[in-house]
């Protein structure tokens, strides 16, 4: 019954942590004592065949001394054979001073043991060598056996109240020749074992005694604990606290009266901490902005002095044509900087679709140079080297851009005193998967774009943080600490990946590897730039920011439509409702003050249903929140694209679209 009821035990429980505890108590007290009981049991009987053994090597040393000096055999005989009488003794031999076998007694069924002299000499030469030198007794000891080896003299050295005193003494007469006593541990062996087998006899019978009195033990204390976790569940399940019985004055009665005053006081720790939380996070939450806005502020400033500054200078009468040109070709690249880092910002929030197609990145790369000219500065010198190969691949343009003109800025950051770039790319047939990468990348080809430059390089600590977000070696107020982040988040999105080689003082290398495209690119070799068509159609404007309505109406009017413009939802509604009969076409911003979007369509509908539109919007969350709000429906919605257009606005992209859905 017993037996059964410690079987029923569930490991998880109280009671069988209890008792495996007492057992592992148990067996490491008893097996230390054991252990220590065992060493010093050997260590005991050990010394005792030993000394022994010494005894024995000394007694016969004595013996012998006639016959040894006299080299006669019948003198040794007897000597040597009542020395095998021992039970230990296995060979008993005599040597000469210059080493030479006198004499070997063997005891029955052993073999016959090694002529030190003609077999081991060195091992003879070292040990004569060692008793020589100390004048008394020297002891080999082995695994299985003890080799005893005593020095016979001519003297008085070794006297009978010496031997029976146990003295001794260094040799003080001349040496004569030497004992050899090899001595058996197989009687050392047996008596260790037998003690350990006692030893786990005696264990078992411990631990069968530990667990007859720690069952009665556990029983004592999980009842009152198993009425505990009962109150601890429904505390936890419920929320609500009901109290637990003290039923003892011990511990478990004191562990009871605690967890009532515990939960008692739950509800007051559990507001204190979730304010605290709140207030930590608001903290990270400001600080982590801080960081953001500090380097964005810092990348846009430097855009908006080269706009506004070369802006100024256009403004002057006195320009020359090329300077004119030049000028206008540093606006185009910082618009372009500030145009690429705010998808990237808005790819990094998940807030930008993505417009995959079939590119070809050679003619991508080499279209990017003009670009990247006027990044760098004069003392860079960039080199593009693009495949002889076709490489097609699936991917957003505007965001390979991206990634292409950050790893250019952070190369020219990286070489303040001037060097050289270079941008790559080739055919990679790629054997293994990359480091860390778990498997999710298969074997196989694909298409290697690769941005080199010749700067200070990373070091290994730097390379382990360089892809956390807001992760920045520049000064503080000089980088976002997103620049990489964002890469990163673009090339994982294209099923990619990055791998970069760098050496302190070398340079950098980022090599990006993209999935290649059977899949041939919609312009094909080589990207078809057609003339945008304008029109006399009158179009109604409804754009709430000043600047990007009289831009649109400037581009709109310039190629010959007649444009009405509304700063809200209700003025274009209004200005409809006045010049219905002229207005052929909207072009509304989503998100708009009084009226959205959506709002002004649909009002405007009801009037004249088949009225053509254009929504415009800054990033697709607009449009996203929009129809959760049930402001679109049908095809509408971002993930068709046919009526959205997304900010920044390029003249050739609103006409084409305008016209696109006008001819329609």
């Amino acid at each position: 019954m017993l037996s059964a009821d410690i079987l029923k035990l569930k490991r998880k429980s109280f009671g069988t942590r209890i008792l495996l505890i007492v057992t592992l108590f148990i067996m490491v007290m008893y097996v230390t004592f054991a252990m220590v009981f065992v060493l010093y049991q050997s260590e005991t009987l050990n010394d005792h065949l030993l000394h022994e053994g010494e005894q024995l090597a000394r007694l016969t040393a004595y013996n012998a001394r006639i016959g040894v000096f006299s080299e006669n055999d019948d003198l040794l005989k007897d000597t040597l054979e009542a020395i095998l009488m021992y039970k230990e003794a296995l060979v008993v031999q005599v040597y000469t001073s210059d080493g030479r076998l006198l004499q070997t007694r063997v005891k029955a069924g052993m073999p016959k043991p090694t002529d030190l002299t003609s077999e081991n000499p060195d091992v003879h030469a070292s040990v004569m060598s060692n008793v020589k030198s100390s004048g008394t007794h020297n002891i080999i000891e082995n695994s299985n056996d003890v080799d005893i080896w005593a020095p016979v003299v001519s003297g008085g050295t070794y006297t009978e109240e010496s031997l029976l005193l146990n003295e001794t003494q260094p040799a003080t007469e001349e040496i004569i020749g030497f004992i050899r006593i090899v001595l058996s541990k197989a009687e050392l062996h047996k008596l260790m074992k037998d003690t350990i087998k006692n030893s786990l006899v005696v264990l078992g019978f411990f631990m069968l005694a530990g667990w007859i009195v720690s069952y009665f033990v556990i029983r004592r204390i999980t009842g009152p604990l198993v009425r505990l976790t009962a109150g601890v569940k429904s505390l936890e399940a419920t929320g609500m606290f009901e109290k637990v019985p003290v039923e003892t004055g011990d511990e478990i009665g004191s562990l009871a009266f605690a967890f009532n005053n515990m939960a008692e006081t739950l509800k007051k720790r559990d507001e204190e901490k979730q304010q605290l939380e709140e207030h930590l996070r608001h903290s990270q939450k400001m600080e982590a902005i801080g960081t953001f806005a500090g380097g964005i502020a810092h990348d846009f400033n430097n855009m908006l002095t080269v706009i506004k500054s070369y802006g100024q200078m256009l403004q002057k009468k006195d320009l020359k044509g090329e300077d004119e040109r030049r000028f206008v070709d540093h606006i185009m690249s910082s618009a372009h900087k500030a145009s690429a880092l705010t998808r990237g910002l808005l790819a990094l929030s998940r807030k930008q679709t993505t417009a995959f197609c079939p590119v070809d990145l050679n003619l991508l790369v080499s279209g990017l140079e003009g670009i990247l000219k006027g990044i760098i500065d004069e003392s860079i010198q960039l080199e593009i080297i693009t495949s002889k190969e076709g490489l097609t691949v699936v991917a957003d343009k505007l965001q390979l851009e991206h990634v292409v003109i950050n790893l250019v800025t952070n190369a020219k950051d990286s070489m303040p005193d001037g060097g050289k770039i270079v941008i790559a790319t080739k055919l990679s047939e790629v054997q293994k998967n990359p480091p860390g990468d778990g498997g999710a990348h298969a074997r196989g080809r694909y298409a290697q774009l690769s941005v080199s430059d010749t700067g200070a390089g990373i070091d290994e600590q730097t390379k382990e943080r360089m892809l956390d977000p807001f992760f920045t070696t520049k000064d503080v107020g000089k980088g976002t600490g997103l620049g990489l982040y964002i890469v990163y988040g673009i090339v994982t999105r294209h099923k990619g990946y990055l791998d970069v080689r760098s050496e302190k003082g070398r340079g950098t290398a980022f090599d990006i590897f993209l999935p290649l495209s059977n899949k041939v690119p919609e312009a094909g070799v080589a990207e078809v730039v057609q003339a945008v068509k304008g029109g006399t159609e009158t179009i109604l404007l409804a754009e709430d920011d000043d600047q990007v309505r009289t831009l649109l109406t400037d581009i709109l009017t310039g190629v010959g439509y007649t444009v009405i413009a509304a700063r809200d939802g209700d003025e274009a509604v209004n200005k409809f409702i006045t010049h219905k009969d002229l207005i052929q076409f909207l072009l509304l911003d989503v998100m708009m003050p009084k009226k959205n979007g959506k709002a002004v369509l649909e009002e405007i509908r009801r009037t004249v249903p088949d009225t053509r539109y254009l929504f415009i919007s800054g990033y697709a969350a607009e449009v996203l929140e929009g129809h959760k709000k049930g402001l679109f429906n049908g095809p509408m919605l971002p993930e068709d694209g046919k009526y959205l257009l997304y900010k920044p606005l390029v003249p050739e992209d609103v006409l084409r679209r305008v016209r696109e859905m006008l001819d329609k």
